[in-house]
Parts: structure tokens; C-alpha cells; sequence
């Protein structure tokens, strides 16, 4: 048995009990990972996960309850362990981030945070809930502000991790995205051209649902193909589990269709489309007024 989980009191001095005195918790894997293939295996093996994580949220909830720190620093460690296993449950981070914030360790929050939020838009399309972007919130209040100018340009340059400018068309978080579609159609009115959206959704040939990490997989992918084939000043954001959204601005709309027809030829290009295929939709904005 791969995942097991057992519960019992413990005689103790401590006011608050300790992880390993309320539950004892081994989890060794994937459950028959060579027979991970049989119809009969996945459900058992999700179940076994479910369970799993169960247990675990259960616990971080009892220790965090206390409110001590040396409790909240044994949910950073239960919890670390357990994202190895479930690196996408948004309920793991925010047992994480809730830990963090009974230490006061704001830094390791605003560090984190983003690089979380990014995962989770990357892999699921998905912004992070309401509660963790509450704990950012909280940790952000009473940072350093900056008043060189120079400073906020160097910040606000657009530049890869390693310093070397950008190319392709920018992705951003939806939510970005709806703010720069209310810009960009207000500019295109006053310059007489057209914005154009596109959606680009992933499919399966066969007829079989994709699995969640062969989604994400591919779906960085057909980013990177989206990225290159659009112009530098193009927007586009993930929309789903398996869509982009992309705003093109043109002269005319018919334009749009050179860019659909040069999105299928780098689709094909990839060596990808065996198994998927890209559906491309359009559509026109109504104007803002």
C-alpha cells in the first residue's frame, strides 16, 4: 500500500502536539506505477492521492489552528514535502503562504507569491485564489517605496531572466489582458485600424481527453509558437485549461487570417499535430465609446 494514513493521541507535556504525535503519514509513490497504463489502476491511484492529501490538509489546519510558530514551521515542512507530490492544489499553498504569514516572514511571501502565480497561470490558466492574494496583499503593506525614476524605468524594463530583451508578442494574466483590450480598442479608433481576436484552443484528434500534464505540456508549447508568430506589440493571454486569447491590431480584419494561416503552418512545423490539433476562432470587438 503506497499511501497510508493513521490517527492517535499521545500522552505529551506539550500544550500543542507535534505533526508526528497526531498523525503518522508514508507515502511512498504512485500507486503500481508499471501497470499505470490499466484502466483499473488510475482510479485507485487517485483515490490513494485524495486521501493523502486529505490527511495532510487536516493536519496543517490543526497545528495552524494554535498559532504557534514552532507549529506553523512544521506546516512548511509538511507542506513542502507534500507539494512535491501535488505541486498544482492551490489548498497545499495556501496552508504554505498562511504558515509563512504566522511567522512574519513577509520576504519569503513576496518572493514566492509570484513565482506560484506564474506556475498556476502557466499550467492550469488559472489565477490564484481570493484568500492567497489577500496574504501577498498583507505582505506587500509597508514595503520600501522608491523614489528615483530611474530606478522605476530599470523595473519596468522588459527583460528575460538572463538580460536579454524579449522577443515575440507579450503573454500577460487575463486580467491584465481585459485592461490592455479597453486601451488598445480606444487607440485603434483614433488611428482607423482594427482589433481582431483570436481564440486558440487545443484539441485531441483521438477522441481521448487529454491528460492534465500532457495539457500543460503542449500547452507551453503552442506559447512559445503563438509568442513567435505574432508581432512584438500583439497581446495574448491564456484563457483556459486549453485556450489563448489573442488581440491583434490591423488594418483590416480580413488581416487576421494571415496570422491564423501562419499559426497552423507553425503548429504543423512543431511535429505536434499527430495526435492534437489548433481550432482558431475569430472575432471583432464591438466598439468602445
Amino acid at each position: 500500500m503506497p499511501c497510508s494514513a493513521r490517527a492517535g493521541r499521545k500522552k505529551t507535556p506539550r500544550a500543542s502536539w507535534s505533526f508526528a504525535a497526531i498523525f503518522w503519514i508514508q507515502y511512498t509513490g504512485d500507486f503500481l506505477p508499471s501497470l499505470s497504463g490499466r484502466r483499473w489502476v488510475l482510479p485507485k491511484a487517485s483515490a490513494l492521492s485524495q486521501k493523502y492529501l486529505s490527511v495532510v490538509l487536516r493536519a496543517c489546519d490543526l497545528l495552524l489552528a494554535g498559532g504557534e510558530r514552532s507549529s506553523a514551521q512544521e506546516v512548511l515542512d509538511i507542506c513542502s514535502r507534500a507539494l512535491l507530490l501535488e505541486p498544482l492544489s492551490e489548498e497545499l499553498y495556501l496552508r504554505h503562504f498562511t504558515a509563512l504569514k504566522q511567522l512574519n516572514m513577509k520576504n519569503a511571501i513576496l518572493n514566492h507569491y509570484p513565482i506560484i502565480s506564474n506556475m498556476f497561470l502557466d499550467e492550469t490558466g488559472e489565477v490564484l485564489g481570493p484568500e492567497l492574494q489577500s496574504i501577498f496583499r498583507w505582505a506587500s503593506e509597508g514595503t520600501n517605496t522608491v523614489d528615483d525614476i530611474h530606478q522605476i524605468q530599470k523595473d519596468l524594463d522588459e527583460v528575460t531572466r538572463d538580460d536579454r530583451p524579449i522577443r515575440g508578442a507579450y503573454f500577460c494574466p487575463y486580467e491584465v489582458f481585459k485592461h490592455m483590450y479597453h486601451m488598445v480598442v480606444r487607440s485603434a479608433v483614433r488611428v482607423d485600424n482594427t482589433v481582431v481576436l483570436l481564440l486558440v484552443g487545443l484539441q485531441s484528434t483521438g477522441g481521448q481527453a487529454m491528460s492534465k500534464q500532457e495539457t500543460a505540456r503542449v500547452m507551453l508549447q503552442l506559447r512559445e509558437i503563438i509568442k513567435n508568430t505574432l508581432r512584438k506589440g500583439d497581446v495574448f493571454s491564456r484563457y483556459s485549461r486549453n485556450q489563448y486569447v489573442l488581440m491583434l491590431s490591423v488594418r483590416q480584419p480580413g488581416d487576421s487570417g494571415v496570422v491564423a494561416e501562419r499559426l497552423l503552418k507553425g503548429w504543423k512545423a512543431s511535429g505536434l499535430s499527430s495526435s492534437m490539433r489548433i481550432d482558431i476562432s475569430t472575432g471583432l470587438p464591438e466598439p468602445i465609446v
